[in-house]
């Protein structure tokens, strides 16, 4: 489950309202500052297992999860101001995957404004979950659509599957805005795992819905489901990406 609950958002909810319904394994929670990573200590009793990095700037980030965890890491790939979470996940069968949890920067209104270290996150993940040898799930609020060039290269380079592929694009923002929204909050999963519900939640007060995705690990669908792949000219793109974005934020 990804919850952006907008950082100035101080409406008075009871964080456990958004997990008693749907009880999710894992919750990602994105643009959390002090605030919010008070307000969201009850759900310690729910999940076992936590990683917290609030901050003051939207890109503070608390993952809850019923499921064990290993090495577990906060990483500030590109910038130090920009955190994301990479961390083992024991599933009940006691496989062990990759999680990962990114948030990047919105881009820049003007293009020629914009700079390459905002993409160059999901590139490096694409390559971490490529070299892996585990099944992973790639979560967070990317700030980009579906079928943006950008979201497209990573499916690519990392073989992720984007489960609103055939199902509509169950926008997540703007939901102040009922005839304005786009798919921004993702979901993605490698062909080792298998689509049960995939689903958009109410609003908690947020310019984001929450949204939850049911998946089942079954490797031997890897067989039906081709994963998406990289050609030279991608690999080529994705390495230039990243060295850009190196150079951006010095």
């Amino acid at each position: 489950m990804i919850s952006n609950v907008l950082m100035e958002n101080r409406k008075s909810i009871d964080p456990l309202q958004i997990v008693r319904d749907d009880g999710p394994d894992l919750l990602l929670v994105v643009e959390t500052d002090d605030w919010w990573h008070e307000k969201l200590e009850s759900l310690d009793e729910v999940f076992p297992y936590r990683i917290k990095r609030p901050l003051d700037n939207y890109y503070g980030m608390e993952l809850f999860s019923k499921l064990e965890h290993e090495a577990s890491d906060v990483r500030f790939l590109l910038s130090d101001k920009i955190p994301s979470i990479r961390t083992g996940v024991r599933l009940p069968s006691g496989v062990w995957i990759d999680f990962f949890g990114i948030q990047p920067r919105p881009p820049d209104p003007d293009p020629d404004h914009d700079s390459e270290g905002r993409n160059a996150g999901l590139p490096q993940v694409a390559k971490e979950m490529r070299q892996s040898k585990r099944a992973a799930i790639v979560t967070g609020d990317m700030n980009d659509v579906a079928w943006s060039h950008t979201t497209r290269l990573f499916q690519r380079m990392s073989g992720a599957w984007d489960p609103r592929r055939g199902r509509g694009m169950i926008s997540t923002f703007h939901a102040g805005h009922l005839l304005l929204r786009w798919p921004l909050d993702h979901i993605f999963h490698d062909n080792s795992f298998t689509l049960v519900e995939l689903r958009r939640l109410p609003n908690i007060g947020s310019d984001h819905f929450p949204a939850l995705a049911e998946l089942q690990y079954e490797p031997q669908a890897e067989a039906q489901q081709d994963a998406p792949e990289a050609d030279q000219e991608d690999r080529e793109e994705a390495k230039e990406i990243i060295e850009e974005g190196r150079k951006a934020v010095g």
